[in-house]
């Protein structure tokens, strides 16, 4: 009987074993389950953060492509500006060389009837001392 009391002891012994394993089997499987959730819940903030991450870089490019536009929109008026500028300049110039040909070309005819003038005066000049020399010799016959 003696052997069997062993056994059995060693038996209860044995069952309690298994059954102190059992609950710390049971704990790892609700440790590892608990581990499995609280990494199956960081991937979904990690989701939802590139999620977020993505939406704002979107955002920021929408910003960025509408800075470069504004940008973009500015200069070509600026640009628009400074042709109208340039061509009013331009515009001003020609204007300046037609005035300065038209004096060119009125001081040319003026000059030109200067000198016309002043032949017809020498013209007569030279006429009338020719009278008054033909008339100097007639009287002194």
């Amino acid at each position: 009987m003696s052997r069997i009391g062993t056994l059995e002891k060693d038996l209860v012994e044995l069952v309690r074993k298994v059954d102190s394993l059992i609950v710390l089997s049971r704990r790892e499987v609700d440790r590892k389950a608990q581990m499995a959730q609280k990494i199956e819940n960081l991937m979904e903030e990690l989701t939802l953060e590139k999620e977020k991450n993505f939406k704002l870089k979107m955002e920021l490019e929408t910003i960025r492509e509408g800075t470069v536009e504004k940008g973009l929109a500015e200069l070509k008026g600026q640009l628009e500006s400074m042709n109208v500028l340039l061509r009013r300049e331009a515009d001003g110039k020609a204007q300046m060389v037609q005035k300065i040909e038209n004096l060119m070309e009125e001081m040319i005819l003026e000059k030109e009837k200067n000198f016309k003038l002043k032949m017809i005066l020498e013209t007569i000049n030279f006429v009338s001392s020719g009278a008054s020399t033909n008339a100097a010799a007639a009287s002194i016959n």
